[in-house]
């Protein structure tokens, strides 16, 4: 299982769509795992679902993300998991631990900070009463 996270000063990007810098991560059986950075600010915004198949991503934990990238995303096979605000590291940590969502971890005003709900996440457009997104 591969992720990524849009990074911006340590902390998960508030928008992916915009973000500069993608950090890979591959997490190993003994609890260790590798980590690279990708240089994002390269390239047109509609190549971005593309770039992370052909970086073999299977998980993508973000902030913000656009209707229409976080469909391309899907359908590339990649699981996404918008609204998440905080350290990478702390992300990080919790989702390895499957202690996401937490309250602590979700962007202000999202209706997830309120609790889990089933199926969470719901879809990039939950927090905007879009519907339940891409499973």
């Amino acid at each position: 299982m591969r992720l990524a996270v849009p990074e911006f000063n340590g902390r998960v990007s508030p928008v992916f769509d915009f973000c500069r810098k993608l950090v890979i991560i591959d997490p190993g059986e003994d609890g260790h795992f590798e980590r690279f950075c990708v240089d994002w600010s390269e390239g047109e915004r509609i190549d971005r679902a593309r770039r992370l198949r052909e970086l073999k991503v299977d998980i993508l934990l973000c902030g913000g993300i656009s209707c229409e990238l976080a469909w391309d995303v899907a359908r590339k096979g990649i699981r996404v998991f918008p609204w998440i605000s905080g350290n990478t590291g702390e992300v990080l940590e919790a989702f390895l631990a499957g202690k996401l969502p937490d309250p602590r971890l979700t962007m202000p005003g999202c209706p997830k900070s309120r609790g889990p709900r089933e199926g969470w996440p719901r879809g990039w457009g939950a927090c905007r009463g879009r519907g339940r997104g891409p499973r």
